[in-house]
């Protein structure tokens, strides 16, 4: 019996070790955060992800469609009418799904690649130092504009701290985490902190280059965020600051607006210069490799025979 025993409790540590040695592999091919970011320049082609994650055209085409700005067009052939159309939004809506995954994937990201850059060793001074703060700014400060992002959706009332928010994440979760949501206070603190980082050591770009982040983008994301919060004496206090330099496109020029490979425009707004008015835009590549937008509205074209699926 006692030969037994020992013979039992050695399969069992035998058993335990091989389960271990099933769970608790570590691939070649894995790719941890002190490896993937070597040198600044790595940091800046993770930055490039981030910006490249930010998500635009989820949210148009369900703002379209859901605050009743579009119609059923003469081509329609069942889009928008899962409810969207009448108002009606269910806990299975793939607008709304598609709104909170794609924002989490930017923060997602940029939580990486601020986890990553900690390993990333630079000069105390130098010009890779200074670098290095710049990208870790722009970073979280679209960090900062996908929790607002976020917030603006799913929270019942913005002008409310206590009311809930979503999950403020300033870290890399483990893959099974299942996290609460927050307070709105709890989010803005976490916006908050993002942006004066940012703003204390972004290297600030020339007014023309509107496909990064700078100064005045976080300018004008502090405005929108003071105004959806009901802080309108401070959001119009931001606001002044940007009409001196941007101001709004004059008629003329307005349709500039809307051209994708269009990064000039005057640095004073009073003229109305070409596109003036744009702060900060998302840059696509014109490669195909993400389609054409319009598809979202119509099958062919974006015109009215261009077999339109909703009409204005």
């Amino acid at each position: 019996m006692k030969n037994l025993r020992i013979i039992l409790a050695a399969l069992t540590v035998t058993l335990f070790a091989s389960c271990d040695d099933a769970i608790d592999i570590v691939q070649p091919s894995e790719l941890l955060p002190e490896d993937a970011f070597e040198t600044v320049a790595d940091l800046e082609l993770g930055l490039n992800g981030v910006y490249g994650s930010v998500p635009g055209e989820n949210a148009i085409y369900f703002t379209s469609v859901f605050t009743d700005e579009v119609a059923l067009g003469i081509s329609n052939g069942g889009q928008g009418t899962n409810g969207e159309l009448s108002f009606v939004m269910n806990n299975n809506n793939g607008s709304a799904a598609s709104i909170w995954v794609s924002n989490y994937a930017v923060i997602n990201l940029a939580n990486r690649l601020i986890a990553g850059a900690e390993f990333v060793s630079v000069e105390e001074g130098s010009d890779d130092a200074t670098l290095k703060a710049s990208i870790l700014s722009q970073a979280r400060a679209l960090r900062a504009y996908a929790h607002f992002q976020l917030l603006s959706y799913f929270s019942p009332d913005l002008t409310n701290d206590g009311a809930l928010g979503v999950i403020a994440l300033d870290f890399v979760p483990a893959s099974d985490a299942q996290l609460p949501r927050n307070t709105n206070g709890e989010v803005f603190a976490l916006i908050d902190s993002d942006l004066t980082f940012a703003e204390e050591n972004i290297i600030d770009i020339a007014i023309l280059d509107k496909t990064h982040i700078g100064l005045n983008a976080i300018k004008a994301l502090r405005a929108r965020i003071a105004a959806y919060r009901g802080q309108y004496t401070l959001a119009k206090q931001y606001v002044d600051e940007l009409d001196v330099l941007y101001g709004l496109t004059n008629k003329a020029n307005y349709p500039a607006i809307w051209i994708d490979n269009y990064t000039g425009g005057s640095t004073n707004g009073a003229n109305g210069g070409p596109a003036s008015e744009v702060i900060f835009k998302l840059e696509r590549a014109n490669d195909g490799s993400t389609g054409n937008f319009y598809q979202v509205w119509a099958s062919l074209n974006s015109t009215v025979n261009g077999s339109p699926f909703f009409e204005v």
